[in-house]
């Protein structure tokens, strides 16, 4: 391994233990309060979202996940 790897790799353990605190913390709220619980974790849970979600929403979020996936390829 390249000492330059050595500071991605930590970071992204860093992230992915960041990640799974998160989701142990909503299923013990989940498990906690029930279904009452996604309400500290997920935004407009209630509202119409589901609704007015367009296809300009999805490629924006596809776009976002594809920068992110070829940032990541690119520091190794």
């Amino acid at each position: 391994m390249s000492a330059n790897s050595e500071p991605v790799m930590s970071e992204n353990v860093a992230r992915a233990r960041k990640a799974i605190k998160r989701v142990r913390s909503l299923r013990e709220s989940i498990l906690a309060k029930g279904i009452d619980g996604i309400y500290e974790y997920v935004e407009d849970v209630d509202r119409d979202w589901l609704e007015n979600w367009t296809d300009e929403d999805i490629l924006m979020t596809d776009e976002a996940a594809l920068n992110t996936m070829v940032k990541n390829a690119h520091q190794y």
